[in-house]
């Protein structure tokens, strides 16, 4: 720190212009290296500011004799009642404050190591089981709410140059902006990469293919084998992006706001159907209210409902009027549903 720092320094002090952390900086060192045996801590308030100007000017006469290499006499004088001995003072008061900024300055550049030391990267899985939606806030803010049936592997906190996740399941991300450190999710052989956005990813073990859909903002969703890129495409809002696990494709799609709405209601408790498949309907059905299902004629898989629900109704309600419409019923047996029907409805 420069003579110019400090005059600037006690300048901004003596107007009230200081940070909080640069009047701590001053006030710290007049109180350990002040007009000796204590003289600082005993002064009121007017004696301390008179002191400070006194410094002040002695701080600018040493820039000036710096400019104009010839001495200059010193401000204080024998016989004051606050004499610091001025010079040797101004230079300590230099090497004090360098030395804090040095020290500071060392530390910030080091605390990724030191955090590193103190409490080292851990990574915690969070699962939500079946019947149960959980909402989970990351260390960069990132918010995700996490599907029945489904599984996250996160970092305590992210560190280097990307902040990566692991998901099996299903879940909806709203991603906090960081354009330097890329957010990314790892769903089996899918890397889905963004900067900051809202998209939901369904990727459950069973599933026949992994769906990445996009509310806002842009993503980049990429199929790897064996750590190595082997397609890659860049969604927009309204896209959802179809990687299937038996043929190994990634195809991108134009999607209505009611495949939106569908892929983002869940985490609102509301369960959306626009002609799905009743073997998508009963794998919701089961994950929201954790039960099972038994169908005793396969021609229903090939029946769709249309529909919207929620999950705080009664399970019985939904079937009721999923039976109406398929002119059939469902019989319970504790936390299991039989469904009977000759197949759908005309």
């Amino acid at each position: 720190m420069s003579l110019n720092d400090i005059n600037n320094l006690l300048k901004r002090y003596l107007d009230g212009k200081c940070s909080a952390e640069e009047s701590r900086l001053v006030e710290n060192w007049l109180a350990e290296n002040g007009s000796g045996n204590d003289e600082w801590k005993n002064m009121n308030d007017t004696a301390r500011k008179q002191w400070l100007l006194y410094l002040y000017r002695d701080v600018q006469r040493s820039i000036q004799l710096k400019d104009e290499d010839k001495n200059i006499i010193p401000a204080y004088r024998t016989g004051r009642n606050i004499n610091p001995s001025p010079n040797l003072r101004v230079w300590k008061l230099i090497a004090s404050i360098a030395a804090i900024c040095v020290l500071i300055g060392g530390l910030y550049a080091a605390w990724p190591t030191i955090q590193d030391q103190i409490s080292p990267v851990s990574y915690h899985e969070l699962s939500a089981a079946s019947g149960i939606r959980k909402l989970l806030v990351l260390d960069d803010g990132t918010r995700l709410w996490l599907n029945s049936g489904s599984n996250l592997k996160y970092p305590s906190r992210f560190k280097g140059k990307n902040r990566e996740v692991y998901l099996q399941g299903e879940a909806y991300f709203e991603v906090a902006h960081n354009a330097e450190i890329p957010f990314i999710v790892h769903t089996g052989k899918l890397r889905t990469r963004v900067l900051g956005t809202t998209f939901n990813i369904r990727a459950y073990k069973d599933d026949p293919d992994v769906k990445v859909t996009l509310f806002t903002g842009k993503v980049e969703v990429i199929r790897e084998i064996s750590n190595k890129e082997t397609n890659k495409l860049i969604l927009l809002p309204k896209q959802e992006a179809t990687y299937r696990k038996d043929a190994g494709s990634l195809v991108k799609t134009t999607v209505n706001n009611i495949v939106i709405n569908h892929h983002s209601a869940w985490k609102d408790g509301k369960l959306i159907f626009d002609e799905t498949p009743m073997p998508e309907v009963l794998k919701r059905l089961s994950l929201a209210y954790n039960v099972k299902f038994i169908l005793t004629d396969e021609k229903i898989n090939g029946c769709t409902i249309t529909g919207s629900f929620n999950v705080n109704q009664n399970i019985e309600e939904i079937l009721k009027s999923i039976s109406i419409s398929m002119d059939g019923k469902f019989v319970r047996e504790v936390n299991q549903f039989t469904l009977i029907a000759q197949g759908c409805a005309k």
